[in-house]
């Protein structure tokens, strides 16, 4: 009997417990559920990474990992007013460094150097030594134009941390902003001395070797950047620049075919391409490639030029002269097109208005040496 009873206690006990706690031992098995949603969502991108981080939300709500992992996740695809909720939402969890600076960040991008300046100020009452509070401050001093004050901010930040590559990449750009370009050089080289892997200082660098004219110098940076990030459209430009110096015009040819490749919708990259394809004898290819570039090009009078030189290189003389035509029609003022109509009307043994478009030409501009020397030549 009293076994009986002692039994009874007993279940009664474990009946108590499992009413009383039940409630917490399911949450906490909900948050490590979460957790594990969040491992998932590490190998994972695009929508399915964001649900994971939704999920993981809801299941665990005091879970800091989670929302500020999803807000992460809007603020790198330009979400910024979802990424600020989310970095809000960590924040009433735990008032982290990392936390403030987040939301300094997500405020920066929208334009709101204010409000980003109040959080980056947060960090540093957070933890007084923060870098990364400093750089963020330093930014929003460089977008309001107070260049100096930036440099004051970014120097403390460097006593702090000598060995911070993205200190002293901010100070260079910042000296380059100031037109101190050997300050520059000299912060750029140090921001690679701390972390050689950093791709955007040896371009920085390599750009401003290569506006010094010193091409091999800047060759060597610019192809460590690339080599570094393989997409690093600006790099493949400059280079492709020096290939053209060089006078290695199949390398230039490469290297502008990469920039483009990497940012399709720049202009400057696709002229530079189709015109290295022209200056080489590639007039089929500088034809496909414009063709192919027609929605992006075609407001500009320098796509209808260009393309005349290829239809009349490939002996199309109607359709160059229709290109020509179009050419001026949006820009009357170019010399060189009025040179190229000119090459075209002699080619078509149409002298008069040969000479009529090279003295226009030079009207336009009297240093066109090739408009000179066709005149001569009629």
């Amino acid at each position: 009997m009293k076994s009986n009873i002692k039994n009874f206690f007993t279940i009664g006990f474990l009946l108590t417990c499992i009413i009383h706690y039940s409630p917490s031992l399911v949450y906490a098995d909900s948050c490590q559920s979460a957790k594990e949603l969040l491992k998932q969502a590490e190998v994972s991108d695009g929508e399915a990474q964001k649900r994971l981080y939704i999920n993981a939300t809801k299941l665990c709500p005091t879970l800091l990992e989670a929302h500020y992992n999803l807000g992460v996740y809007y603020f790198d695809n330009k979400d910024f007013d979802n990424a600020i909720k989310c970095f809000n939402d960590a924040l009433k969890i735990k008032n982290y460094e990392t936390v403030f600076i987040a939301l300094g960040k997500a405020y920066f991008e929208k334009g709101d150097c204010q409000k980003a300046l109040e959080y980056y100020q947060d960090a540093i009452m957070k933890s007084p030594r923060s870098v990364k509070a400093r750089q963020g401050i330093a930014l929003c001093k460089w977008k309001d134009g107070e260049i100096n004050a930036a440099i004051s901010v970014l120097k403390e930040a460097l006593k702090i941390d000598e060995n911070d590559y993205i200190t002293l990449f901010n100070l260079g750009q910042l000296e380059e902003s100031n037109k101190n370009n050997i300050e520059a050089k000299e912060y750029y080289k140090r921001s690679i001395e701390k972390n050689d892997m950093f791709y955007k200082s040896y371009k920085r660098l390599g750009v401003l070797l290569y506006n010094d004219h010193n091409f091999s110098e800047a060759k060597t940076y610019l192809q460590s950047s690339v080599a570094l990030e393989s997409k690093d459209s600006e790099s493949y430009y400059i280079l492709a620049k020096i290939y053209e110096q060089e006078n290695n015009e199949e390398k230039a040819i490469l290297n502008f075919k990469r920039a483009s490749e990497f940012d399709a919708n720049n202009k400057s990259f696709a002229f530079s391409l189709a015109t290295s394809l022209l200056r080489s004898n590639h007039q089929e290819s500088a034809m496909s490639f414009l063709l192919e570039k027609e929605k992006l090009l075609s407001n500009d009078y320098k796509y209808y030029s260009l393309l005349g030189v290829a239809l009349m290189e490939l002996g199309k003389y109607s359709e160059a002269e229709e290109n020509f035509k179009k050419s001026l029609k949006i820009n009357p003022l170019s010399s060189e097109t009025h040179n190229n109509l000119g090459v075209l009307y002699k080619r078509l043994l149409r002298q008069d208005e040969a000479k009529k478009s090279f003295e226009k030409s030079l009207s336009i501009d009297s240093n066109n040496k090739e408009a000179r020397k066709n005149l001569e030549s009629l």
